[in-house]
């Protein structure tokens, strides 16, 4: 049994982005990891709710400012929201695949099995995914054809 580092702190969209295939291209370009990145901080706002104790770094310094916990819960809000109208722009499988990795954390092959994908076919759904992402997110131009499932799949 082979004994493999792991930095927990990290993404596993990172993780991805920092490996190679057997051509040597990268796995997840630039734009893809920005676009899952992206997905990801937003999922992650969403899950903040109010603080419920006294914030000092917090109060107002003048008229203008605002502290209240309401903000909180609206970024909160509006970050749910961008998320589920960035996932409603992509397929049912890729969907599921980059709810799976960018929002849930899970490793490809977790995400795989527990799709009931074959191996290597979550990374293909990843990709298409991340690259219709790009897309919504203006991060690339509306062409994804590279990222596209072959006829007759």
């Amino acid at each position: 049994m082979a004994r493999h580092r792991a930095n927990l702190g990290e993404s596993p969209l990172a993780w991805l982005a920092r490996r190679r295939d057997a051509n040597g291209a990268p796995l997840i370009d630039a734009a893809e990891l920005a676009a899952g990145e992206r997905l990801r901080m937003d999922a992650e706002r969403s899950a903040v709710g109010p603080t419920l104790t006294m914030r000092w770094d917090a109060l107002p310094r003048s008229r203008a400012g605002t502290s209240s916990p309401k903000e909180m819960g609206d970024a909160a809000l509006a970050a749910a929201r961008r998320v589920r109208l960035a996932l409603a722009t992509l397929p049912p499988v890729e969907r599921a695949m980059v709810d799976a990795i960018c929002v849930r954390g899970s490793s490809l092959q977790l995400a795989e099995t527990g799709l009931g994908l074959r191996r290597r076919s979550g990374r293909l759904a990843l990709r298409r995914g991340l690259a219709a992402l790009a897309v919504h997110y203006g991060l690339t131009a509306g062409d994804t054809s590279a990222h596209k499932r072959p006829e007759g799949h």
